[in-house]
């Protein structure tokens, strides 16, 4: 079982789960700091008077929460900067100078992570797997550049409607000419969203079929890795729109979680491209919508109450 929030680590954890759980201590400290020696304390191998840095050493906990710093660094690297915590001296600090949005989205990202997100992933009547779904829509404009646009298709667009409106809709932002809705032999009706949850495309203005095209599934928590194989944009293409696109969309699977193990291997399951939360990061433009901001600062906050 992954480490999950209001728990403790595991001996078993690994450093990106013990950074995680680093960051979530920092953020709730008062100090806004929170060091090696009170997470080794933490987990029960030491207590504050007889806890010693250069002779507990050796100790795997205090191995791997050391370690943990190096991962915090990694973090900071791969985010391009996109990231509000510094390692200092055996140390987390939150970095006060960092700028206030990066926090937030952030802080949600790892709240996402590590909050149950299937009974928890509602907070303050916010559906926090809604507001990702959002997040990551505005993430893949700002990586496939100024003229590239997207959308939520799944339930986070906010609009009520069935599968079948939702794939009219889909057709209708692409402005491609010639193409229409194939109605499987089976009820469309049945379909819920394809395991669709955002598409990115760069339109061209003739409208002609060809378009770039990326269809993307969004995931929180840390129970995805069978899912990485779900969304099939040319099974999509094939059963659902006449005739099959032209240019078959690119897989892109999006994760809240920061992870490094079986990275390779879990590239290769998906044929596509995998964001995890630094690549997220990395890609976060530097002007989000206000109203958003504001509903995952709420969602946040509510969930970080639940500590209390």
């Amino acid at each position: 079982m992954s480490y999950r929030l209001r728990e403790t680590p595991t001996i078993k954890a690994t450093l990106p789960e013990i950074a995680d759980f680093m960051e979530y201590q920092c953020l709730k400290d008062e100090s806004k700091s929170y060091s090696v020696t009170s997470g080794v304390t933490t987990m029960g191998i030491a207590t504050d008077e007889d806890f010693d840095l250069e002779n507990d050493y050796e100790s795997d906990i205090a191995q791997s929460f050391s370690e943990a710093l190096s991962e915090v660094e990694n973090r900071k690297a791969h985010t391009k900067g996109n990231y509000p915590f510094n390692a200092e001296a055996n140390i987390i600090k939150l970095d006060s100078s960092i700028n206030k949005n990066i926090k937030i989205i952030y802080t949600f990202l790892l709240l996402a992570t590590r909050e149950n997100m299937n009974s928890g992933k509602t907070a303050a009547g916010i559906d926090g797997t809604v507001l990702f779904e959002k997040l990551c829509a505005i993430v893949l404009q700002n990586f496939f550049g100024k003229r590239s646009q997207s959308f939520v298709f799944g339930t986070g667009s906010g609009i009520i409607e069935n599968f079948r409106n939702k794939v009219e809709r889909l057709l209708n932002n692409l402005s491609e000419e010639g193409y229409t809705l194939r109605i499987p032999e089976n009820n469309l009706n049945r379909e819920q969203d394809g395991k669709l949850d955002v598409v990115a495309f760069i339109p061209f203005s003739d409208r002609n079929k060809g378009q770039f095209l990326a269809f993307c599934q969004c995931k929180t928590g840390t129970s995805w890795r069978n899912s990485i194989t779900q969304l099939r944009p040319d099974s999509f293409s094939k059963k659902y729109i006449y005739p099959t696109f032209y240019f078959t969309p690119i897989t892109i699977f999006m994760v809240c979680e920061s992870f490094y193990d079986n990275w390779e291997i879990t590239f290769r399951d998906l044929d596509g491209l995998l964001f995890d939360r630094e690549r997220i990061m990395e890609y976060i433009p530097d002007e989000i919508d206000n109203n958003l901001l504001t509903q995952i600062n709420i969602w946040n906050n509510a969930v970080m109450q639940r500590d209390s």
